[in-house]
């Protein structure tokens, strides 16, 4: 974990996550689009050395990076998702969230959300135990 911050918690406020996500928003790039082009670029880099199948497994926060990177890759991976978030609107809709800026993409929503991701991904998603607004498993009522 980077110590920029001098900080031993990753989801601290201010903590590194927090600030190289904003300093991404500033420069009009996005943190979360930096680590799904890392989880691409290792795809490509273990198929071009011997690998014939990619799995990618995401839970929490990795949940959204996992599911951006099979969505993306030609090789269409099978991904498995645990603890994940199930759209932005829940977070946008809420008045208190816990996700971190880092795993928000900018001005998606007004043209997609995470379910329609999910939707494309189809037989290849595996979906196990969502995640509310402020990371943890829903109330049951």
């Amino acid at each position: 974990m980077a110590k920029t911050c001098g900080s031993t918690n990753f989801f601290d406020a201010y903590g590194s996550d927090y600030l190289y996500a904003a300093t991404g928003e500033m420069l009009g790039e996005s943190y979360l689009g930096r680590r799904v082009f890392d989880v691409l670029c290792t795809i490509d880099f273990l198929l071009d050395n011997g690998a014939t199948e990619i799995r990618l497994m995401g839970r929490g926060l990795g949940s959204v990076t996992a599911a951006f990177a099979a969505l993306l890759h030609p090789s269409e991976p099978r991904v498995r998702l645990m603890h994940y978030l199930p759209s932005y609107e829940l977070i946008a809709k809420s008045p208190r969230f816990t996700w971190p800026l880092s795993s928000l993409l900018r001005g998606c929503l007004m043209h997609f959300d995470l379910p329609d991701v999910y939707r494309v991904l189809g037989r290849r998603l595996v979906k196990t135990q969502p995640w509310d607004a402020k990371m943890k498993p829903p109330r049951k009522r």
